[in-house]
């Protein structure tokens, strides 16, 4: 059993899903880490399933880069899904 169902807890049937789009618009990449840090929320709420303080920062760290690079690269349009 993973640590949800050995706690009590059953694990949600649906997975955990979420898209964003962006426009590249002054606050995107913001916009994107906040989008990231809540979604880590929903994961740690939902499935039980808490992200170590290091791995969020690197999840952060990484969401920022591809937004920006969307930015920069490929006229702002960008989606995280």
């Amino acid at each position: 059993a993973d640590g949800a169902e050995s706690a009590g807890h059953a694990a949600p049937a649906q997975p955990l899903h979420h898209t964003a789009h962006f426009d590249g618009s002054p606050g995107s990449v913001a916009a994107a880490r906040a989008v990231t840090t809540r979604f880590l929320h929903r994961l740690e709420a939902e499935w039980c399933a808490r992200v170590p303080e290091r791995t969020t920062g690197d999840l952060h760290l990484v969401v920022s880069e591809l937004a920006t690079n969307a930015e920069r690269h490929a006229g702002g349009f960008h989606a995280l899904e």
